[in-house]
């Protein structure tokens, strides 16, 4: 599979010396790792949620979003991108393609969304479902924008039909499932779609494993062989996975004994013995709500839930967030060793710290230089057993996405972020929906804080993630709202369970 000159000069990336990478090129890269991480990153959950919200099986699904990942850059096939400026890259478009004499300024991310609409319509997608998906395409930036640009800055004729190029570069080199278009996406899917594209975009976007296409001069060169460079571009996907930490994830199916996990105790207090009572009749998503004073076992109850969660309902790992950032290090010490304990002789976990000063953390500094050692090119396949069985992989320390790591400890706010008018906050809702999220210490929260977990409670039901709240105890009114912020995620009108029962207590 060939492509034309017109679309071949469009350029996604560049670098230094003239090196460039061409669009077509960059939208498969995006598209191919949205894919891998459907294959062997995302849980069995997940997938099934995304599917099920597209109204697709799995499998059509799967290449369904890896064609939407690969469609996000849509908006640079036009003159508002890639022909403005007097970058080298531009002033070649320019000579080979008709361009407006004045190019208003847009933002592709936007353009995108504009345009995709037009080719999803041309694969026969509703126009009720279309508008879900292009604010996912268009919002890898951190915002959402869907309005209508300028002709001038899309273009026509010529551009056109370059983008109708990529369009079926990408359709072919995916093998998209043409005749089975999704019928649905709601907005729960959009979201975890527009999280995952924005995710296989900054994978994508590295030139550790996608190196700029087109070397020093930059000449446009005089052709590409689409299906062989998909081929290359799947290696690259594959090994930007494993290097990256994005596959040091527990894969335990098995649900492990409280007495297994917790060797050390011998004796339980009685919120434990209800915990490992109720944890095989949790199913689907849930709202756990454990009350009781320091020294009853609820951080051990919450490991065995989220632990159980992760083996029974597919969950990916688990959140604990907690009020300061020294109540985190300290959890962060306890959740280290149990994952230790958990996973000994396993494939390394990953584990981060989430909170302002993370970098001071003596701990949190092991974990990452383990992390290096362990996915440097040639230990990627070390054997299993000889590596520490938790570690932080460097590339998850990183500003936005600690929360995509299976295990984390850190500040609220971390996760509060996922609801607030932020960038990329569907980024860290997309990373919570995967996981079990675990709320330490809610009775020291004020009123302007509980409504933001309220409103976090409420996104993470409608995202299909679990969620245990521990407290020393919480006024009836508090433990109602939220009950009912989870319950209308869910779509439960009644706050089931929210009957007082005596102290200490778990709803």
């Amino acid at each position: 599979m060939r492509i034309s000159e017109r679309a071949l000069v469009l350029w996604g990336k560049t670098g230094a010396g003239g090196a460039w990478h061409p669009l077509v090129c960059h939208m498969l890269d995006v598209g191919v790792v949205a894919l891998r991480m459907w294959d062997t990153v995302l849980s069995a959950g997940m997938r099934s949620r995304l599917a099920g919200g597209l109204g697709l099986p799995e499998d059509a699904a799967g290449r369904w979003v890896a064609f939407l990942a690969g469609l996000h850059d849509l908006g640079k096939a036009t003159p508002a991108f890639a022909a403005r400026g007097t970058i080298p890259q531009a002033v070649a478009v320019r000579k080979r393609l008709s361009t407006p004499p004045l190019i208003p300024e847009h933002h592709h991310g936007a353009l995108t969304s504009w345009l995709g609409r037009q080719a999803l319509v041309r694969l026969g997608i509703s126009q009720r479902v279309i508008p879900e998906l292009t604010l996912a395409m268009g919002g890898h930036h951190g915002t959402f924008d869907g309005g209508k640009p300028l002709s001038q800055a899309i273009g026509g004729g010529v551009w056109e039909g370059a983008r109708a190029e990529l369009v079926h570069a990408l359709t072919g080199a995916l093998d998209l499932p043409i005749g089975e278009p999704p019928p649905s996406c709601d907005h729960p899917t959009g979201l975890r779609l527009a999280g995952l594209i924005s995710v296989a975009d900054w994978i994508g976007s590295s030139t550790d494993f996608f190196p700029l296409h087109v070397p020093p001069p930059g000449d446009v060169p005089d052709e590409l062989d689409l299906l062989a460079y998909a081929e290359s571009a799947r290696a690259r996907a594959a090994l930007a996975l494993g290097k990256l930490g994005w596959l040091a994830a527990p894969s335990d199916t098995n649900p492990s004994p409280f007495a297994k996990l917790f060797p050390s105790i011998s004796s339980l207090r009685p919120l434990q013995s209800v915990v490992i009572d109720l944890a095989p009749k949790l199913s689907g998503p849930f709202l756990l709500i454990a009350e009781a004073p320091m020294g009853e076992g609820k951080t051990e109850a919450a490991l065995y839930v989220a632990d159980h969660a992760g083996a029974t309902l597919g969950a990916r790992g688990a959140y604990f967030a907690l009020p300061t950032m020294a109540t985190s290090d300290q959890m962060f010490g306890r959740v280290c060793d149990f994952l230790a304990s958990r996973h000994a002789g396993d494939q390394s976990v990953n584990l981060q710290l989430l909170h302002g000063h993370a970098s001071l953390s003596d701990a949190f500094r092991a974990l990452v230089k383990d992390g290096n050692r362990i996915f440097r090119p040639e230990g990627i396949d070390s054997p299993s057993g000889s590596d520490p069985s938790v570690i932080a992989a460097e590339w998850f320390t990183h500003r936005k996405r600690g929360l995509l790591a299976p295990f984390g400890v850190g500040t609220v706010d971390q996760a509060l972020l996922a609801v607030l008018q932020a960038r990329h906050n569907f980024v860290r809702l997309f990373g919570l929906a995967d996981k079990v999220l675990v709320l330490d210490e809610v009775h020291a929260y004020d009123a302007y804080m509980t409504t933001l977990i309220e409103r976090l409670l409420e996104w993470l039901a409608a995202l299909g993630a679990p969620v245990v709240l521990l407290s020393a105890t919480l006024p009836e009114s508090r433990r109602r709202r939220l009950l009912a912020a989870y319950g209308r995620g869910i779509g439960q009108t009644d706050a089931a369970g929210a009957d007082s029962v005596p102290y200490p207590r778990l709803t």
